[in-house]
């Protein structure tokens, strides 16, 4: 319980160390949601037990703020992604995104702050069958700066770990541009057509003991709502 604790207060001194970055960085209030509707993957099991409830719920710990940065061009909006997974091991290794129909809302997604341990590259979108009902335009992959060593976990975003992602906005766009599309998303009649980001996790329940190849403790997220337990954080 202790080690729990600890755990907890180390997320959390993180996310102010984080939150003072993001407002130092000049940026307006943020707009916060969290990745609480589960899509594919093992998701730790059959969802009516205790692991799969456990692993499906873990999204609602993965929180991203979305900014309009107060730049003279003002024409890029900031993602400020995090982890508070309460399961360390957890590794958040990938990052879509979906802009339905509105393909010229960005121009382009770049690194802003790269992650404690690790490097973040931005990719083509690439589809993966754990976010099964997103057409990414834009796919952020994790790699690691040292060779791994045999047995090491996945490269990833580790819980009390942020990155820091910039849109650059396509011609004419505004951030209410952006606040409208995600809306749109959030919609299940035109979450389709919205602006959606996704996650992939691994690890959700610690990943498998040595000798066992898998737990199947893995699965994709999507934004669904705000979140009031994020700006909390």
């Amino acid at each position: 319980m202790r080690m729990q604790q600890s755990f907890s207060s180390t997320i959390r001194r993180a996310f102010v160390v984080g939150t003072l970055a993001l407002a130092s960085a000049g940026h307006a209030d943020a707009v916060t949601f969290d990745f609480n509707q589960f899509l594919s993957g093992g998701g730790g099991g059959p969802i009516q037990s205790k692991e799969g409830q456990t692993a499906r719920g873990a999204g609602a710990h993965v929180c991203v703020d979305v900014t309009e940065a107060r730049e003279t061009s003002g024409n890029r909006v900031i993602f400020y992604i995090w982890s508070a997974i309460p399961q360390p091991k957890s590794r958040l290794t990938t990052i879509a995104f979906d802009t339905g129909r509105h393909t010229d809302l960005f121009r382009d997604v770049s690194v802003v702050v790269q992650p404690r341990g690790v490097k973040a590259q931005v990719t083509p979108g690439q589809s993966h069958a754990f976010l099964r009902s997103l057409t990414p335009d834009f796919t952020i992959r994790f790699s690691r700066l040292e060779r791994p060593a045999p047995g090491q976990l996945a490269a990833g975003l580790a819980p009390g770990n942020s990155i820091m992602l910039a849109a650059t906005l396509g011609p004419g766009k505004t951030f209410a541009n952006v606040i409208s599309a995600l809306t749109e998303g959030l919609n299940p009649a035109t979450a389709s057509s919205g602006l959606r980001l996704g996650v992939i996790v691994a690890y959700l329940l610690g990943g498998p003991p040595p000798g066992v190849g898998s737990i199947h403790d893995d699965g994709g997220f999507v934004i669904q709502s705000g979140s009031r337990w994020c700006r909390r954080s």
